[in-house]
C-alpha cells in the first residue's frame, strides 16, 4: 500500500554546551530521512553530522541513483551510510587538527510500503504504532555492549561514566559497518529518529506518550525537545517524527533544519 509521509523535526543546543554538533535533513522525493550527531572538538563535530547529512541525501539524488543494484532497500541505503563514511574520511584527512573527526548516523528510507532503518553509533530510531514505542536500533557504545552481555543492568547502564564511549562512528576508520533493518509499514505508524540527547533524557515511556498525547507531529517534536531540556539540556538534541497516512496529509506542519 502507498503511503503519504509527513514530517517535522526540530534540533535544540540544550542548556549547557554553546554549539549544535547535531545535523537533520531529508527528501519526501526519495523518502529519505537523516539524523546525525557529530564529535571531535571545537566545530568539527557540526561539520562531520554535516558531511554526512549531504552524502545520504547526495547518493539518492545523483543522476547514477539506482536502487536495484542492492538486493534489499536496506542494503542500499546502508550503501548510502558507507558513502558518507568515507566522505567523512575524507574531510577529516584534509586538515590535520580534524583528526578524531566523526558522528553518528540514524538514517530511514520509506519506499513501497516498506521501511528500511540503517545505522552507525547511538543515534536511534523507534517505531510507534498502535499506542507502543518499539526500538528499533541497537547502539554501538560501551555501555550497551556491557549490557547486551549482562556485566551491567539497565540501572548501571543509566549512571555509567562510559555511556559516551562509543564502538562504531562515521569517521573512525575507512571501513564501517552498518546494522540494517526493513519492516512492513501500516497506517498511522510514526517513526522517529533521534540523537542521544533526547534518548538518554527523555524514558521510552514518556516519549510515547508524548507522541500518541500530541494532535500534530510538529507539536510532539517541539514537546520531546522540551522534556529533554527540562531534563538538563545536558547535550544538543534532535528529533525527527514521520507519520504515514494511507490519504494525503492536510497543510503538515513541517520544522526544518539542515540540507534539503
Amino acid at each position: 500500500m502507498p503511503f503519504s509521509l509527513e514530517v517535522a523535526a526540530k534540533s535544540d543546543v540544550g542548556r549547557v554546551r554553546t554549539n549544535n554538533e547535531d545535523n537533520f535533513a531529508y527528501d519526501l522525493r526519495y523518502g529519505v530521512f537523516v539524523v546525525c550527531d557529530g564529535m571531535g572538538g571545537q566545530a568539527y563535530g557540526e561539520v562531520a553530522s554535516k558531511i554526512a547529512v549531504q552524502a545520504v541525501l547526495d547518493m539518492f539524488r545523483s543522476p547514477a541513483h539506482n536502487p536495484a543494484l542492492a538486493s534489499t532497500r536496506a542494503e542500499y541505503l546502508a550503501a548510502a551510510v558507507v558513502s558518507a563514511n568515507a566522505s567523512v574520511r575524507a574531510a577529516e584527512k584534509e586538515q590535520a587538527d580534524r583528526a578524531g573527526m566523526g558522528t553518528t548516523i540514524v538514517t530511514l528510507r520509506i519506499d513501497s510500503g516498506v521501511a528500511a532503518v540503517a545505522h552507525v553509533g547511538d543515534s536511534r530510531a523507534y517505531l510507534w504504532r498502535g499506542g507502543t514505542l518499539k526500538p528499533l536500533t541497537e547502539d554501538h557504545s560501551l555501555v550497551a555492549e556491557q549490557m547486551r552481555r549482562g556485566l551491567i543492568t539497565a540501572e548501571q547502564a543509566e549512571s555509567s561514566s562510559w555511556q559516551n564511549v562509543l564502538l562504531r562512528a562515521l569517521g573512525a576508520a575507512d571501513e564501517i559497518e552498518v546494522d540494517i533493518g526493513e519492516l512492513e509499514c501500516a497506517e498511522g505508524d510514526v517513526f522517529l529518529l533521534a540523537t542521544d540527547g533526547l534518548t538518554k533524557s527523555v524514558a521510552n515511556a514518556e516519549i510515547a506518550r508524548i507522541i500518541a498525547g500530541s494532535g500534530t507531529i510538529a507539536s510532539a517534536c517541539e514537546q520531546l525537545i522540551r522534556a529533554a531540556n527540562d531534563a538538563g539540556g545536558d547535550d544538543n538534541a534532535t528529533c525527527m517524527l514521520v507519520r504515514l497516512s494511507a490519504h494525503a496529509a492536510s497543510s503538515p506542519q513541517i520544522l526544518f533544519e539542515g540540507p534539503i
